[in-house]
């Protein structure tokens, strides 16, 4: 059915036929761990928050950083503003280590 509807879908580039498709999207969460266990029995799947637990721990983690890129991202108006901020964000990062002492270079 791939091949018709969409020809340049993965589905329809690697699938050979409704069994054999070349790969799944589940469609929820509960669904895709379930699917997970089954074919992969010795995997670890990690929780997502979700709900509550997930606006926390955006809240917590995400969006200060976030927050002040945006901000300072619209005082900056690059050209490339997608660009910016994720370089603006590898500098910012509040959980990049901090290296301590001089940076000694090798000749």
């Amino acid at each position: 059915k791939a091949r018709q509807t969409h020809p340049d879908c993965l589905r329809a580039i690697y699938g050979s036929d409704e069994q054999r498709n070349g790969l799944h999207g589940s469609d929820s969460y509960s669904t895709a761990e379930r699917e997970i266990r089954f074919f992969f029995p010795n995997s670890i799947v990690e929780p997502v928050p979700a709900g509550q637990a997930a606006k926390d721990y955006l809240g917590k983690t995400v969006n200060p950083t976030l927050l002040r890129g945006l901000t300072e991202l619209c005082k900056q108006k690059p050209a490339e503003p997608v660009l910016w901020l994720a370089d603006w964000l590898l500098e910012n990062n509040p959980n990049k280590p901090k290296v301590r002492g001089p940076i000694v270079h090798e000749a």
